[in-house]
């Protein structure tokens, strides 16, 4: 559930004056400069926050309202939701059952997920190639030349976001996918009235919470998703929050301590006062989910695998699931506890070894 503070959100930056970076002087006990701190970790910082932004690399399964102004003809071909049922292979996911409602569960069947007693339950969702790739040419594309648009793809990353209570959107995502937001509707709005009522049982408002990451606060404000029409929050560093008062004040800005550098998940998740009992969706890019991987922080791998070889190495450029890290020797081991079939598509789902208890 979202935490008391998630009322309020969290304190709003107060208004001040125009930030001249590495010269101007503002609040010290909310906004600073990260070049006036310390020297000698700025390097780290600087990197830390450009990684933040997942390089501009967009979320492997945003679409907009069912296509993509980015592909070239013929790239995607789009179906309309007409009865994808799925096939259940396997059902071993731990959890409570959703009231999903009849057209619902049609579609997936019984949908489980944890509400854990201690803080927030984390799973992500992408889309890939049957080698691998997630992205092709970033930060242009998106998912949908993976998918093709699949509509049973489509659907199972809107009953994710129906049940979820945030979702948090990393900043290359967001530059790929300015006109989105991140709500079921807005994928696949073929079961529009289903997923408001979904939503509705769960006691859940219209929306979830748009929870934007920025290391740098390099991000567009006329964007959809702060346009008021669903609930948001940034999270960022001192720096980046000081770049966004510039554009406009009075946002709900959240900055974790220490106030620098990469903004681990569990502190985004404070800082969004999601606490014990919540639903959290990560959409971000193959480089911020390498880094929260690494934490530990996610308990979830929803995984779509697309019948398609994409290659690698060549051009355009393509990106793989987990980008910027590397495991070995130790692997981030995962248990298959669902796996569902629509036509050649595979529909998994990954529990993490790491989170388990």
């Amino acid at each position: 559930m979202l935490g008391a503070a998630a009322a309020v959100l969290v304190a709003e930056i107060p208004e001040v004056a125009p930030v001249r970076v590495g010269v101007g002087e503002v609040p010290l006990h909310r906004v600073m400069d990260r070049r006036l701190g310390d020297l000698a970790e700025a390097g780290d910082e600087r990197l830390d926050e450009r990684e933040q932004e997942d390089e501009a690399h967009p979320a492997p399964k945003s679409t907009e309202n069912g296509g993509s102004a980015q592909t070239s003809p013929g790239d995607v071909i789009w179906s309309p939701v007409t009865g994808p049922e799925l096939e259940i292979l396997l059902e071993e996911s731990a959890g409570d059952v959703l009231p999903l409602g009849p057209e619902l569960s049609a579609l997936y069947g019984e949908l489980r997920m944890p509400s854990r007693p201690d803080r927030p339950h984390v799973f992500a969702n992408f889309v890939a190639s049957v080698d691998g790739v997630v992205a092709i040419d970033p930060p242009h594309g998106t998912g949908a030349e993976v998918s093709g648009g699949d509509a049973r793809d489509r659907a199972v990353m809107g009953l994710l976001r129906a049940v979820a209570d945030a979702v948090v959107i990393g900043a290359g995502n967001l530059r790929a996918e300015g006109v989105h937001v991140w709500t079921a509707e807005r994928v696949c709005p073929e079961h529009a009235p289903a997923w408001a009522a979904l939503r509705a049982a769960l006691h859940k408002p219209p929306a979830p919470l748009q929870v934007v990451v920025t290391g740098s606060g390099d991000v567009d404000l006329s964007l959809a998703v702060f346009s008021g029409a669903v609930p948001f929050l940034l999270v960022t560093t001192a720096a980046g929050a000081a770049r966004v008062v510039a554009q406009r004040k009075g946002l709900p800005v959240a900055i974790p301590p220490p106030g620098a550098g990469w903004i681990p998940l569990r502190a985004v998740l404070a800082a969004a006062g999601l606490g014990p009992g919540a639903l959290v969706l990560v959409e971000s890019g193959p480089t911020s989910l390498a880094r929260y991987l690494e934490e530990g922080a996610i308990d979830e791998l929803f995984l779509t695998s697309a019948p398609v070889l994409l290659g690698r190495g060549g051009t355009p450029r393509t990106l793989g699931l987990v980008e910027g890290r590397s495991f070995p020797p130790r692997a981030q081991p995962l248990r298959l506890v669902s796996a569902r079939r629509g036509g050649s598509f595979l529909f998994l789902r990954y529990a993490s070894a790491a989170t388990a208890r």
